[in-house]
């Protein structure tokens, strides 16, 4: 949203820096450099159990 504007305003004639715009709107600027990428929650694998001996070799 805030690097959209950003372009939006650099289009029109109006260079405004990142810092500026989150100050404005206060927002910190770690959350739009920083995007958390949380995984898919994993289950349990069917056929697995933590109570199997490992298999010996």
């Amino acid at each position: 949203m805030i690097l959209t504007l950003q372009q939006g305003l650099a289009e029109d004639g109006m260079a405004v820096s990142l810092v500026k715009l989150c100050q404005w709107f206060q927002i910190p600027r770690r959350t739009v450099y920083y995007r958390s990428c949380k995984s898919a929650p994993k289950g349990k694998r069917p056929g697995k159990s933590s109570t199997q001996p490992c298999a010996a070799a």
